[in-house]
């Protein structure tokens, strides 16, 4: 199964998954000897080895190499299984991992970990994001679209994000509403090119001449320099 490649998406719509941050439970309080009686936070090594291990996971999801990602926030979550950060992290290296015969089923594995994230927080958009890419590529697009839609209600700026809710509603035959998503698509980025492929093939499809002519030029032109 070809794997999901969705590091570079997540990045478009602003997901950095190099989180520096510490939950609170991973560290333990120790007094101060100041004269203020003030309470600081230290890590202890164990904390300091789960901290390092997420940061080795995370450097490795920006080389691509999720396998070598998944083992190290894996150990993250023994260690600290209520880090959220590190849980869809762990997702993000599932979901790219190729599945081979006899092999753990990665993406499911994935599919579980959004779904463990957004348990904890409804609200965790970019959970809610890469859920949808799961639904999305194994065609389960009425799932995918509640997900895309959810994500777009909260960040109707954001041109990906938007260009995947259009193709989820094209796909399930939507295609008025789709089309105008891509017009939304295209307003926000004119230089957003499978957009403006997607959207001369919805013009020609509704076979409107005079709408497909803003699009139409810049298409032809692309194909012309490839």
């Amino acid at each position: 199964m070809e794997r999901i490649r969705i590091t570079k998406a997540l990045q478009k719509i602003g997901c950095f998954f190099l989180v520096g941050t510490i939950l609170v439970s991973c560290g333990s309080r120790t007094e101060s000897g100041g004269d203020g009686g003030e309470s600081k936070w230290t890590l202890t090594s164990k904390d300091k080895k789960t901290l390092a291990d997420f940061n080795r996971g995370a450097a490795f999801l920006e080389q691509y190499k999720y396998s070598e990602a998944a083992r190290a926030f894996e150990s993250v979550l023994d260690a600290a299984p209520d880090w959220t950060a590190a849980r869809f992290n762990l997702g993000l290296a599932y979901i790219n991992m190729q599945v081979k015969p006899g092999a753990k089923n990665y993406l499911k594995l994935a599919q579980e970990a959004f779904e463990t994230v957004l348990q904890s927080n409804p609200d965790h958009l970019h959970a809610r994001f890469c859920l949808g890419l799961y639904y999305q590529h194994f065609g389960e697009n009425e799932k995918a679209l509640v997900c895309f839609r959810k994500v777009y209600e909260s960040d109707s700026e954001d041109a990906y994000v938007l260009y995947k809710y259009a193709e989820t509603l094209i796909s399930l035959g939507l295609t008025e509403d789709g089309t105008k998503m891509l017009e939304k698509v295209i307003a926000l980025d004119p230089g957003f090119i499978s957009a403006v492929y997607r959207l001369a093939l919805q013009y020609q499809r509704m076979q409107n001449a005079t709408r497909q002519s803003p699009f139409l030029p810049v298409s032809q032109n692309l194909k012309t320099q490839n």
